[in-house]
């Protein structure tokens, strides 16, 4: 094939400016320290690039979310550590102005950090983090959960709604808690009580009193079968009957069995109700059906309503030197009926 001098000369230019083009690019990336500075430099590079920077700014608004959620975690956490210390300080002031030796200016300093507590848990209720947001408002975050009534009721005026946060591709983590969870939902765990009525008190068996963890089931079937007696007839099985000795045992959770290998604070479940149940049995015990279940059978416990409790103080007016030291609840249903929900006042 003959090739003219002019289409030589022609060839030559190109590749020559092919090569130009390529230095000059490689210069240019060199000195830019930037492999791709056009989408022309490499498409499918560019496109794999464009993926990886969406990627990296969507992992750090998870880190960010996080962070967030972290922080509003412990900044909750602190508030309700210090509630929790405030009412405990208030319980021992309360025990402790029924004690005979206080004077009435003991009990007026009593009254007075009192209010102060008072306050301060109700400030603890209303905390905000540092951009001013309310912890306990769900998403009301401007507004104050709690308000003070005229008449010294406290009310809430948050929402139930938990401010969820992704933190990962289709995770999300509520990065609240709500006044409602937090405070509206607690429940009494002194409301129920359990006491062994047959049986050696030997410590082979320890049912906790129970803590309501279903206010409704609670209310509505709980107290009306009460008091229970739960009698254990083996190392696995228990029975359970109601005031009208009736056996209730399949409402109860598992109907009524549970596992003498697992001894160790076994829930069950029981009308609203959730108890402990710890089997203590000897290494020979666990290892001989027969002895487990002479062990454990036999034992007998009544769960029922605590019964109602009554305190007693003097009012810093009360010149007199008589003190109550004592009450006694003698007719529940009158007592709940008609006792005063604020107290009484004994003239």
């Amino acid at each position: 094939m003959r090739i003219s001098t002019t289409q030589f000369y022609e060839t030559s230019a190109t590749n020559y400016s092919r090569s130009y083009a390529n230095v000059t690019k490689t210069g240019d990336e060199v000195a830019s320290q930037v492999k791709l500075n056009t989408a022309g430099d490499d498409p499918v590079g560019a496109g794999r690039v464009l993926q990886l920077q969406q990627q990296g700014t969507m992992l750090n608004q998870y880190k960010s979310n996080i962070d967030t959620i972290n922080t509003t975690v412990v900044q909750t956490e602190t508030a309700l550590t210090s509630i929790t210390s405030a009412i405990q300080r208030a319980q021992e002031l309360v025990l402790g102005a029924a004690n005979t030796s206080f004077t009435d200016k003991d009990r007026q300093a009593n009254a007075s950090e009192l209010k102060e507590l008072q306050g301060q848990i109700l400030g603890l209720m209303n905390s905000q983090d540092a951009d001013g947001t309310y912890l306990f408002s769900g998403s009301k975050g401007t507004t104050a959960p709690y308000a003070v009534s005229s008449d010294g009721t406290y009310s809430y005026q948050g929402d139930q709604t938990r401010n969820l946060l992704a933190v990962g591709t289709g995770i999300s983590m509520a990065s609240n808690t709500t006044g409602w969870d937090a405070f509206e939902q607690a429940t009494n765990t002194t409301r129920t009580s359990t006491t062994l009525v047959a049986g050696a008190d030997d410590g082979v068996i320890s049912l906790s009193g129970g803590s309501v963890s279903n206010a409704a089931t609670y209310d509505t079937s709980f107290t009306a079968g009460q008091p229970y007696k739960i009698s254990f007839t083996s190392s696995t099985a228990y029975t359970i009957l109601d005031k009208n000795n009736q056996d209730v045992t399949g409402e109860a959770s598992a109907a009524g069995k549970f596992a003498s290998t697992n001894s160790a604070n076994q829930a069950i479940t029981f009308r609203g109700l959730e108890l402990n149940l710890n089997i203590n049995l000897t290494k020979d015990q666990y290892a001989n059906t027969s002895a487990a279940d002479a062990a454990v059978k036999d034992h007998t416990f009544q769960l029922g309503v605590s019964p109602s409790t009554v305190s007693t103080s003097r009012l810093p007016a009360n010149t007199s030197t008589d003190v109550i030291t004592s009450s006694v609840v003698t007719d529940q249903a009158a007592f709940d009926k008609t006792f005063p929900s604020g107290g009484a006042v004994v003239r």
